[in-house]
């Protein structure tokens, strides 16, 4: 048994919240996959903010978990505008 194995890693969670982010954001820019993206935003916010704050509490390199939130975020702006672009 090794050293790390069963610790969970912020770099896991940072990454897989980064990667659901820029899906998210790019499904987001097209106007028919705006119920893909969503759920994607979502999940790529969550995971990230998770990986951020298991970062805090370990000490490790906080950048990918940040960029993955600031992503989600700009991701669910730009879905809520366009949503409200085509509704209105």
């Amino acid at each position: 048994m090794t050293e790390t194995e069963g610790v969970r890693s912020p770099t896991n969670d940072a990454i897989a919240g980064f990667v659901l982010s820029i899906l998210g954001l790019l499904a987001s820019l097209n106007p028919g996959d705006l119920f893909v993206a969503l759920p994607l935003l979502l999940a790529g916010l969550y995971v990230s903010i998770a990986g951020l704050r298991v970062a805090n509490r370990q000490m490790w390199p906080r950048r990918l978990a940040i960029a993955g939130a600031v992503l989600g975020v700009l991701g669910l702006f730009t879905t809520i505008l366009l949503f409200a672009m085509f509704i209105v």
